[in-house]
């Protein structure tokens, strides 16, 4: 083999500067920006299966909470409340609606939903009922149970409630206090659900 042609062929497989950068900084800089651009493109798709799964519960609660049965138990929830003291309400006529602001604080907790729809679909019903008998209910059932986690989800709801309810309209906590008239009025409303 002719020397000159010995080193053509030992040149030829050594990468050539390209304005200076050698090949393999090329390819390295092509390989990281590909793995980002990957990774944002990774999160962006988590980012919004998250939010479909979000509007998708956030859906479900809507159905469940405006379904008729749902209705029929609100509203004798409501009546109950309105002919008798919280503390005297049946069990079985509490826990329906209670249950559906615990498995909501839960969503909302967990942040499988976000907060200002949350508030816009469901604070006026969750300030209410937590005034009108949850809070009293849930204290007397921990004390009698001896066990603080008694509906804490529901709590933490009614409490993130009234916290974006004083953030939205700009109002210190004691303004926000509904008084026994908007709360009967409010059970009132319930009541008038068609059986």
């Amino acid at each position: 083999m002719n020397p000159a042609t010995a080193a053509a062929t030992v040149t030829s497989a050594t990468p050539t500067p390209f304005i200076g950068v050698p090949w393999e900084a090329i390819t390295a800089i092509g390989t990281w920006a590909l793995a980002v651009a990957t990774v944002a493109i990774v999160l962006l798709q988590l980012r919004l299966t998250r939010r479909t799964l979000s509007a998708d519960i956030f859906s479900r609660l809507n159905t469940r909470w405006d379904s008729p049965d749902m209705r029929r138990r609100r509203k004798r929830l409501a009546a109950s409340l309105l002919s008798a003291r919280a503390e005297s309400v049946d069990d079985l006529v509490v826990q329906d609606v209670l249950n559906f602001f615990e498995d909501l604080g839960t969503m909302l907790r967990s942040r499988y939903l976000e907060v200002g729809p949350t508030w816009q679909a469901f604070s006026v019903h969750t300030r209410h009922y937590w005034a009108a008998f949850g809070e009293k209910y849930v204290t007397d059932m921990r004390a009698k149970y001896a066990d603080q986690t008694f509906y804490t989800e529901f709590e933490f709801l009614a409490r993130q409630m009234d916290r974006e309810e004083r953030r939205k309209r700009r109002k210190k906590l004691g303004d926000l206090k509904l008084s026994s008239t908007a709360i009967a009025e409010f059970l009132e409303d319930e009541c008038k659900f068609e059986d």
